[in-house]
């Protein structure tokens, strides 16, 4: 292989939208070859997903608060409600959605409240005779609450729209690399945004690594999140990825 090869990808495989699958020409590597990943166009990155919109409630009596433990939660009867999945530009945002489906599960608007204060940027959530648990598929790791909730509770307001999301890339036919003392087909770490529309991430110094097969026909690309989860993407936009395959031995020559 003695040319520069770029290779796209479009779409998704199957309904999984942050895993990509291109169908080539069978390549036969007569030398040893590397990959990199150039840029990406993709939709809004969702935040709440149905991996983490899930609100576990239960109601209190009155003479229940001052007393309430652990155990004594678990007797309690739990309820569920699911905010909308999509993306939330701020915690005020996802806690007013908390707000709206927990009211209506409950039917009531007295049990749960959500204030801002707009100078301190800090939301505060008002329980009233409500006690809510803080499990892995709910919204409150993003929103930086530690524990169940119970009273009253401040959380900083956190604007996700400036902020820049860690992506891990993989690759089905690159060599392993190390994640934390475990093997893993990863190509690179690359921050993206989530702004509304297009969005577009280009690398100038592409990061290559090398190819472990002699012989494929298809390539396998998946965009996961820092917890090894795939990314929810808007549906309303196509996610297109842009790869650079090339020979070893020419990077080394021109180096």
């Amino acid at each position: 292989m003695n040319n520069i090869h770029n290779i796209i990808a479009v779409g998704s495989h199957g309904d999984i939208q942050s895993q990509l699958l291109t169908q080539i020409k069978p390549v036969r590597l007569k030398e040893d070859a590397e990959i990199a990943i150039t840029s990406i166009f993709h939709g809004q990155i969702f935040n709440i997903t149905n991996g983490n919109n899930k609100i576990y409630f239960h109601k209190l009596a009155h003479d229940e608060i001052s007393s309430l433990t652990e155990r004594r939660t678990r007797q309690l009867e739990q309820q569920v409600a699911e905010i909308p999945t999509g993306f939330y530009p701020s915690s005020y945002a996802v806690c007013l959605a908390i707000e709206d489906e927990v009211s209506e599960v409950l039917k009531s608007s007295r049990r749960l409240s959500v204030a801002y204060d707009k100078q301190r940027q800090i939301v505060q959530l008002r329980l009233n005779n409500l006690y809510i648990k803080n499990k892995d598929d709910s919204p409150w790791g993003i929103l930086g609450a530690q524990s169940d909730l119970n009273g009253t509770h401040n959380l900083s307001n956190i604007l996700f729209e400036e902020q820049q999301i860690p992506v891990f890339v993989y690759i089905n036919i690159i060599e392993n690399s190390y994640i934390n003392g475990r093997l893993s087909r990863i190509a690179s770490v690359i921050p993206l945004r989530s702004n509304p529309g297009w969005n577009f991430f280009q690398q100038p110094h592409p990061s290559f690594v090398s190819i472990n097969v002699k012989e494929f026909s298809n390539i396998l690309i998946e965009l996961r999140d820092i917890n090894g989860k795939f990314l929810e993407f808007s549906p309303s936009f196509k996610t297109i990825v842009t790869l650079k395959l090339r020979s070893s031995s020419l990077y080394k020559e021109t180096n």
